[in-house]
């Protein structure tokens, strides 16, 4: 259940209860930590921390928990069961990239994004595979790369509205607006 509400506080459904959810979650993070302590130190499988660590995205930027979640992320990409499973790599690099970007690490947003996209294409998931361009185009536009920028935003923008889905458009319009920007097009 903790999951599933931080899940909707990282896409922005709950409104009003956000904050009584990430309250919640900072409540219990020692028992999170030691979650996926155990996970990690062989106790269970390496997966719950990944999925643990997916599932608090939001919560780890909200709180200042940035540094420590991408070291976990690093151990937990390390783990062979992640290295194994396309799936599972693709959304912890994501999840990583989401991390530095939000901490100006830029370079390994980057790197990380590259490395998802990869892997979502291959498994061919458009939701996916948009918001992993769409991700990688804002990182793109941090460091001066306009042209890359553009061209995953409107590729981005095409799949999200392939897919109806309007939250996600928005989302590649605003970043395209502010590749303009950056183009002195105000």
């Amino acid at each position: 259940y903790y999951f599933a509400k931080a899940k909707q506080a990282r896409d922005g459904m709950l409104g009003a209860e956000q904050a009584e959810w990430i309250q919640r979650v900072e409540t219990d993070i020692d028992n999170f930590r030691a979650v996926m302590s155990l996970s990690l130190a062989g106790r269970s499988d390496p997966l719950v921390a990944a999925k643990m660590v997916v599932a608090l995205q939001q919560f780890w930027i909200l709180r200042g928990y940035s540094t420590e979640a991408r070291q976990l992320i690093g151990r937990v990409l390390q783990e062979p069961n992640i290295a194994s499973s396309d799936v599972a790599r693709a959304w912890v690099l994501y999840v990583g990239a989401v991390l530095g970007e939000s901490q100006g690490d830029y370079g390994e947003a980057r790197d990380m994004l590259e490395r998802c996209l990869v892997l979502r294409r291959s498994l061919g998931n458009p939701f996916d595979i948009a918001a992993a361009l769409s991700t990688l185009s804002l990182v793109r536009l941090h460091m001066g790369d306009i042209n890359e920028a553009a061209e995953g935003e409107r590729e981005a923008l095409r799949i999200c509205r392939e897919l109806g889905y309007r939250y996600g458009e928005l989302m590649c319009l605003l970043h395209l607006g502010q590749v303009e920007q950056y183009l002195g097009n105000d």
